[in-house]
């Protein structure tokens, strides 16, 4: 099987992707730049010190949201400048359905450079389960 970029008549492909991912997508093809900013859940749950018998329920949803909310606005942050440097934008296909990448996905079309895509300049091709747009 062919790698992606020589298909579709890409000299270079960025790819944005969760950490997990990164490696084996980086053997598929040298002309893949791998960008593995996409958080997914059990990374932010990890990041929170593992779960106590002694906390509030309530308090130990708050502070995974903010675990999560501070995860999708750093890999907002990080994908945000990356937008007008691309001659088209492929979302989906191999995303994934974890929830927090999902969100983190939909929050990136809430940044300024996603208005190139919104107003038909920059070509977009969505694919993949659970998108709603």
């Amino acid at each position: 099987m062919r790698s992606l970029p020589p298909q579709i008549g890409a000299d270079l492909s960025h790819v944005f992707c969760s950490d997990g991912a990164a490696t084996v997508i980086k053997g598929y093809s040298p002309e893949l730049i791998v960008h593995p900013y996409l958080p997914e859940s059990w990374q932010a749950a990890q990041q929170g010190g593992g779960g106590g018998n002694g906390g509030s329920g309530g308090a130990e949803a708050a502070a995974r949201e903010a675990r999560e909310q501070r995860a999708r606005a750093a890999a907002v942050a990080a994908i945000e400048p990356w937008l007008d440097r691309f001659d088209a934008v492929v979302v989906g296909p191999g995303l994934g359905r974890d929830p927090l990448t999902l969100a983190t996905v939909a929050e990136v079309r809430q940044v300024e450079g996603w208005c190139w895509v919104q107003q038909g300049w920059l070509p977009c091709l969505l694919g993949g389960l659970r998108l709603e747009w």
